[in-house]
């Protein structure tokens, strides 16, 4: 594969057994089957931070809000002033 992958991407291992869609390989089209992206441009959501590793950690192609964010983040509990878990950070966002 002759592709050069955009800032925060790395190519893929094995670039000779990866394929683009088209005889010429497209930067939009391509981008995910030749590159995987640093979780360093991840943004990790409320109570979340990046892993300490994220420069050298990667999601599988581009990645996705919400299949990435294990790969990419960290969790942070919610803490009061006197570093005691919260309640609120024990409910899941999702009713």
């Amino acid at each position: 594969v002759n592709f050069t992958c955009p800032a925060h991407y790395v190519l893929k291992p094995r670039p000779s057994e990866v394929f683009c869609i088209d005889v010429a390989c497209d930067p939009t089209a391509d981008i995910d089957s030749c590159c995987d992206q640093e979780c360093s441009s991840f943004v990790c959501s409320d109570r979340s931070r990046l892993k300490a590793n994220a420069s050298t950690t990667f999601c599988m192609g581009t990645c996705d809000l919400l299949r990435d964010r294990e790969t990419c983040c960290d969790f942070v509990p919610a803490l009061n002033e006197s570093g005691q878990l919260l309640r609120a950070a024990l409910v899941s966002d999702a009713r």
